[in-house]
């Protein structure tokens, strides 16, 4: 459904920004984020079946991404705060792809969210920001969990 309403989306875009009903948004809340369900944040298996053979990369993927992302849950309140919505956007549309690449399913449908939030100046921006930033931290801290396991040598 989220797909559909993307493509709608974008094809409505092309002809011009028409006012979007706030209602046809994809809208995740806090209550119902994937940083709160028992989800993980990263498809592990998938990841490493991604890479495998390869866990020294895959190892130092993900600690590229900690030295890369670990600001980034503040960056996202504070551009939210200062209403830097471009920056805001581009951010978001970064955070869709680098979580996506790595697996982490929940993080890259909340940033694609945002980004058409943003795209489409929806109110409830503000707190979709917020479920991102707590995404993010979640995200962040198992794969510091994962790196540090002793058992998988890192991962």
């Amino acid at each position: 459904l989220d797909h559909l309403v993307r493509v709608i989306l974008d094809l409505l875009a092309a002809v011009g920004k028409p006012e979007i009903p706030q209602e046809i948004l994809p809208t995740p809340t806090l209550e119902s984020s994937p940083a709160l369900e028992t989800q993980e944040a990263v498809d592990w298996l998938t990841l490493e079946s991604n890479f495998q053979g390869m866990q020294a990369l895959l190892q130092r993927a993900c600690s590229m991404l900690l030295d890369q992302h670990n600001a980034t849950p503040t960056r996202l309140r504070t551009l939210a705060a200062a209403g830097q919505t471009q920056e805001l956007l581009l951010l978001a549309h970064n955070i869709k792809g680098m979580t996506g690449n790595i697996e982490a399913r929940p993080a890259s449908a909340m940033a694609a969210r945002l980004e058409q939030a943003l795209k489409y100046q929806a109110t409830d921006a503000p707190e979709m920001t917020e479920g991102l930033a707590l995404e993010m931290e979640r995200l962040i801290i198992e794969i510091r969990e994962r790196l540090a396991q002793p058992d998988t040598e890192g991962l």
